[in-house]
């Protein structure tokens, strides 16, 4: 949530599924913490096309892709951020997910946990569908951000959403970068 990305006192803050930082209907973000995040982090880089931005204390700004200019099918975006006399190159990424309901979950979780080499009969025709179109786009996805990472120098930092639908809730971790 904002209110533990202001706590954390991070250098740099990468958001996915947040386009703007402004209040709306769908956005849980006040006035306030709107302010508050303004005045830490003089460097923010909204994206145009993709739910992703990012927050800096340090010097940041947008890298173009050359290799994809298409940003519903790129899903990452990159920017440059100086740290004293380092550069560093920071990818932030929102893959797609697999859209599966929890039933379907279920269902996956326990084919995987049974061994089963052959597909159930209770696994639908939906999700199959959605797993195919699911692993088909990370698949270009990543090649695409494989060839964005080929043209660029130094050191890189990727972090995102992955969508990793089987990571338990309280397995998730906030990630914090700080600059040293």
């Amino acid at each position: 949530s904002v209110n533990e990305v202001l706590k954390s006192d991070a250098d740099i803050v990468c958001f996915q599924e947040f386009y703007k930082l402004r209040k709306t209907g769908r956005s849980r973000i006040n006035q306030e913490q709107i302010d508050s995040l303004k005045e830490k982090y003089p460097y923010i880089v909204e994206a145009k096309g993709i739910d992703v931005m990012a927050l800096s204390k340090y010097p940041m700004e947008h890298i173009p892709d050359s290799i994809c200019k298409d940003r519903k099918k790129r899903r990452h975006e990159s920017y440059r951020i100086n740290i004293g006399d380092e550069v560093i190159t920071l990818i932030n990424v929102h893959l797609t997910s697999f859209n599966l309901q929890n039933e379907q979950l279920d269902l996956v979780e326990n084919i995987i946990e049974n061994n089963v080499d052959t597909l159930s009969r209770e696994v639908t025709d939906s999700v199959y569908v959605k797993l195919t179109k699911a692993f088909k786009q990370r698949a270009e996805v990543a090649e695409r951000l494989r060839c964005h990472m080929d043209t660029i120098e130094g050191n890189v930092i990727v972090c995102g959403d992955f969508n990793d639908d089987y990571m338990e809730e309280d397995e998730r971790i906030l990630i914090v970068l700080e600059a040293i």
